[in-house]
């Protein structure tokens, strides 16, 4: 169907709605240019709408899929929308369960479109709908939007718009913050727009900053994924982060607070995090035992390995590539101004082939991956990833283990830290009721036979220390 096709069934569609008594028309109502306004509601056939390529939840999918520059270079194609269809399949949760309820109870809520025939939601329903090829469910209700909408309200109206609650598919991370990129770049939000927008924040001041910081750290984010899908050949795909908000965060705040002191100290641990996620680490607990030193415990693990162990030196050795001398990822100027020109502004250079390996197949994809010094032995990427799985998992309790022991022998210390500062704190409240007629002879007895139990304890610690 052409677009001058499209716009006439769409028109004759609120044609044959005006010859529709009052009392029979559906109408939507819903916030539009800042106030409350009716839209109404019409019937067409479900090959009628556009799937909306542009939608931000299917973003960071497109990215990573193998014809996402065929969609982005024609999104309303017949090919583009056969791919945008795919992704919409694969990418909702329960995509099986809403076909049913969709085959049992039809379409609950209407959809909204523009007067070209573009979705702003409903995309999942209306491909649910098609697949179900059922006579009965051939017509789609959608709201239509005034002739004038312009991109930045179509945008801005997505964030707002809901699917039936019992099937509400969230934004994964990747598309939220590919979003919040947009509102910043294409449109110039300050942060405290885009936490009104996100309904992060009130108008209240203090509600308003929290918002701000929140949209803030979800910028710092976004620079930090791209600047690591930048490490790799292949880049990471974005979809990776999906899920992955608290691991997101815990890395940004140990991340940004080390980069400004040390540069490749900090470098080194965004490095050995990502190898331990894509050897599949994934818990924010495990994670968090990462750090400058990783290497240290995952290379003798992987020495253990049958077929890995004889090359665990070269898989672990940072090596240089093309990608070092790439331009910084693209948006990171409007994201954050100060941003250094190579990203971290550490001056360190390459990473470990391991890193790589595991980037291309960081999908679960089954490949063949060519082992350091080795021109023609390969080993099946299953394996590999198997391989690499065990060895982070191993790492990662014996970190736990070696820093379990670290606090054991400090505890001594630390424990002694803690009871100077209750000491102290003792002395501060006891000089300022001494004095007072209320500090009476039973508080004083008390105040005293405690004195003594910790006079006790000093002198058998003193013991003990000269034993």
């Amino acid at each position: 169907m052409t677009k001058e096709g499209r716009k006439k069934r769409i028109k004759e569609a609120l044609a044959a709605l005006d010859e529709t008594p009052e009392g029979q028309r559906e109408n939507l109502a819903m916030q539009w240019r800042g106030s409350p306004q009716i839209l109404p509601v019409v019937k067409v056939d479900v090959d009628v709408p556009l799937l909306n390529a542009t939608s931000h939840r299917i973003k960071a999918k497109l990215e990573d899929h193998k014809d996402g520059q065929t969609v982005r270079d024609d999104p309303w194609g017949e090919e583009s929308q056969r791919v945008v269809a795919e992704i919409l399949r694969v990418r909702h949760k329960r995509f099986g369960p809403l076909k049913d309820d969709l085959r049992d109870k039809g379409q609950t809520d209407p959809g909204v479109i523009t007067r070209d025939g573009i979705l702003l939601n409903a995309n999942t329903r209306t491909v649910g709908l098609r697949d179900l090829d059922m006579p009965d469910r051939r017509w789609l209700r959608v709201a239509v939007l005034p002739a004038d909408a312009t991109p930045q309200e179509l945008a801005e109206l997505e964030l707002h718009l809901q699917v039936q609650e019992e099937f509400k598919d969230d934004y994964r991370l990747p598309e939220e913050l590919l979003f919040i990129e947009e509102l910043a770049r294409e449109y110039g939000k300050s942060d405290e727009q885009i936490a009104r927008d996100l309904s992060w924040a009130t108008d209240d001041g203090r509600s308003l900053r929290a918002g701000a910081e929140k949209v803030a750290q979800r910028r710092r984010i976004l620079i930090l994924i791209r600047e690591m899908q930048q490490m790799t050949d292949p880049p990471i795909p974005l979809t990776v982060f999906d899920d992955k908000l608290e691991q997101m965060r815990a890395l940004e705040q140990k991340y940004n607070a080390m980069v400004t002191s040390d540069p490749a100290k900090a470098e080194k641990y965004r490095i050995n995090w990502l190898l331990a996620l894509l050897g599949g680490t994934s818990s924010v607990h495990d994670l968090r035992n990462v750090d400058e030193h990783y290497l240290d415990y995952l290379k003798p693990r992987l020495r253990e390995d049958k077929r890995l162990g004889e090359h665990a030196t070269a898989l672990l050795r940072p090596t240089p590539s093309e990608r070092d001398n790439a331009d910084p990822p693209p948006g990171v100027d409007v994201l954050d101004p100060g941003r250094p020109a190579d990203g971290n502004g550490s001056g360190e250079r390459g990473v470990p082939p391991l890193l790589n390996i595991l980037a291309k197949n960081a999908n679960g994809d089954t490949v063949t991956v060519t082992l350091p010094g080795r021109k023609k032995e390969d080993i099946d990427g299953a394996a590999f990833r198997e391989a690499a799985k065990l060895a982070n998992k191993q790492a990662i309790k014996d970190r736990k283990t070696s820093a379990k022991a670290a606090d054991e022998l400090d505890a001594p210390s630390t424990e002694l830290r803690s009871a100077l500062k209750h000491l102290e704190n003792a002395e501060s409240t006891y000089r300022g009721v001494r004095g007072s007629e209320a500090f009476d002879q039973r508080r004083r007895n008390q105040f005293a036979k405690h004195l003594e139990k910790v006079e006790k304890q000093v002198a058998k610690l003193t013991r003990l220390k000269s034993e």
